[in-house]
């Protein structure tokens, strides 16, 4: 009996459907990509975290660098030599007395070195300095301290005083300024004659150091006054004396036989003058002349002889 070979049935072709597109499917190592991707993320922000670190610890060292050299800049503009430059000002020509310049600034160092917070621009005491060289060095009517901005040396400007009257004793004579402090001794009693100020002999057997006070501001007022009044009137004044322990002012007049009397402490100089003055005229149309003194000391009263 023959066996027959059954045959497979075909499978019916259903084909594609019109418009419709069959997607491929492909498997593959998805989470390796991943894994990749975040490794290469994270390895590129640790670079950018650590140029970002670099970047800000240089701009930190940068400013410290800064702070640091303005703080140097401000210690070195701030720092104070203890050695001044002095400049003296004004026409010095004509003073006879010495040029005190070397003595101001050895003064004047030792005050700036004798602080520590002399060294500093803001803390130093200009006033205390200042005062001090003003009492020791009455030759100069002014004494200024001005601190430069950039320079490391203060400026130390004098200003000379004008002398006011010569004082003359035994021991010599002394230039007296307006205040009646002695600016400059000398053991000639002819030394400042060339000044041609008013000349007051004072035999108090005393020697007297510079910057001392011999005489009151009025008093030199009262002797300036005195002579001036006279000399406008023609009657020179040629020496004064002043005695001791007194405030009897005796005053030698040019040409005249007779001497002057004022009172130093009375009232002021221009009213004693003017009585002087009014009883010479008096005198004269009476044609009497004294020889002696006319003594104008009390107010109101006039004695002569």
């Amino acid at each position: 009996m023959a066996l027959l070979r059954k045959k497979q049935p075909k499978l019916r072709d259903t084909g594609t459907p019109k418009g419709r597109n069959i997607r491929s499917y492909s498997y593959h190592n998805v989470r390796n990509d991943q894994d990749l991707t975040l490794g290469r993320n994270i390895k590129e922000a640790s670079v950018k975290t650590a140029h970002s670190a670099r970047k800000l610890w240089l701009e930190k060292f940068g400013l410290i660098i800064l702070a640091v050299a303005v703080v140097i800049s401000l210690i070195s503009i701030l720092y104070l030599s203890n050695t001044p430059n002095v400049i003296l000002q004004g026409n010095s020509t004509d003073k006879v007395f010495s040029d005190y310049k070397s003595s101001v600034q050895s003064t004047a160092t030792k005050l700036l070195a004798s602080s520590v917070l002399n060294s500093n621009k803001i803390t130093v005491d200009t006033r205390k300095v200042q005062s001090t060289l003003q009492a020791d060095y009455p030759m100069y009517s002014s004494i200024s301290i001005t601190l430069p901005l950039i320079d490391h040396h203060a400026v130390i400007s004098l200003i000379p005083a004008q002398p006011a009257i010569t004082l003359t004793d035994t021991a010599g004579s002394y230039l007296l300024n307006e205040q009646g402090q002695v600016m400059e001794r000398s053991n000639s009693m002819t030394a400042f004659s060339k000044l041609k100020l008013p000349t007051v002999a004072y035999n108090s057997g005393q020697y007297v150091n510079i910057g001392q006070k011999v005489l009151t501001t009025q008093e030199v007022q009262f002797i300036q006054t005195i002579v001036y009044e006279l000399g406008v009137k023609g009657d020179v004044v040629t020496t004064m004396s002043l005695l001791q322990g007194t405030s009897e002012l005796n005053a030698n007049l040019l040409n005249k036989p007779y001497y002057a009397k004022f009172n130093l402490q009375g009232n002021d100089g221009r009213q004693q003058a003017g009585s002087l003055l009014a009883t010479q005229h008096y005198l004269q149309t009476q044609n009497v002349i004294p020889s002696q003194y006319i003594d104008v000391r009390t107010d109101g009263r006039v004695y002569y002889q």
